[in-house]
């Protein structure tokens, strides 16, 4: 994760250790393609695009207008798809 360069939007939560943290522990987590999977305030979509990497069909959610501008546009960036809502 660190060497992605997210976009963040103003009051849009920027990934931090916590963020880390939560991907570290995704990726010690088996997930076989094609499953299900839903992040919950999702922010820049940094936690869906590392899902959505290991093929997961992924589903983002925010309350936040910007932060779902911002995980589309993040998705795009990096060539993935997640819906996000």
């Amino acid at each position: 994760m660190g060497s992605v360069n997210f976009m963040v939007l103003p009051g849009v939560y920027a990934p931090q250790e916590d963020t880390a943290l939560l991907a570290g522990a995704l990726s010690d987590e088996p997930l076989p393609p094609g499953a299900a999977v839903l992040d919950v305030g999702t922010g820049t979509g940094a936690l869906a695009l590392a899902a959505a990497l290991r093929g997961g069909r992924v589903t983002a959610v925010d309350v936040s207008w910007r932060a779902v501008c911002a995980a589309r546009l993040n998705a795009a960036r990096a060539g993935l798809r997640i819906r996000v809502r």
